[in-house]
């Protein structure tokens, strides 16, 4: 089984509600088992090292979403200590360039500011938010879908895209090469010997 594309990370207590819809809406949307959620996924790894599990799985996903609930807003000083956890999820996502962190402003929980974080965590102030408003629930999951999708890139896009490039370098080289073969053998203008050889 495939490690999962989008880590959920959360404020345990008020916000694991949220957290378990959002988990059950980007899997409808992008697969069973796409999402990587602490609590479930972690109860059926008994015996493992919780923190390098999650090291793991943040390591290897694609997209980082951090619900910030009226939990996350609420134990906003716990963020100052160092063994928090969500603390040190959110920090090594921010610390990977290739992925997306998406903090999730839950039903007009306000945007953390820079008193409020510690100097690690300041990055996440230069990401862009969106919401999730139980009054407008339906399109707030359409653009938090969306914003995932454009995220979910098949493994051989990227070799494809390299391998064209090549093809048309390759090709427009060979054609150049003609050409200039060609008019070499048409031309008897001896100030056009230049474009020979």
């Amino acid at each position: 089984m495939s490690a999962p594309n989008v880590f959920v990370s959360y404020r345990r207590g008020v916000d694991n509600s949220d957290a378990r819809g959002l988990q059950r809406e980007i899997e409808a949307a992008l697969g069973a088992d796409s999402v990587f959620l602490d609590v479930e996924d972690m109860a059926q790894k008994a015996g493992l090292d919780f923190h390098v599990l999650l090291e793991r799985q943040i390591a290897q996903c694609s997209a980082f979403v951090a619900v910030i609930g009226q939990g996350w807003i609420d134990a906003m000083p716990r963020l100052h200590n160092d063994d928090d956890w969500v603390r040190a999820e959110t920090r090594q996502a921010l610390a990977r360039k290739d992925i997306r962190v998406i903090p999730v402003l839950i039903d007009g929980a306000p945007f953390p500011g820079k008193d409020d974080l510690p100097e690690d965590l300041l990055p996440l102030l230069r990401r862009n938010a969106l919401v999730l408003r139980h009054g407008d629930y339906r399109n707030d999951i359409k653009k938090i879908i969306a914003n995932l999708q454009g995220r979910r890139r098949p493994p051989w896009v990227v070799p494809a895209i390299a391998g064209g490039i090549a093809a048309c370098l390759i090709l427009g080289f060979t054609f150049r090469e003609e050409l200039i073969d060609a008019r070499c053998k048409m031309s008897d203008q001896p100030w056009e010997i230049s474009y020979c050889g």
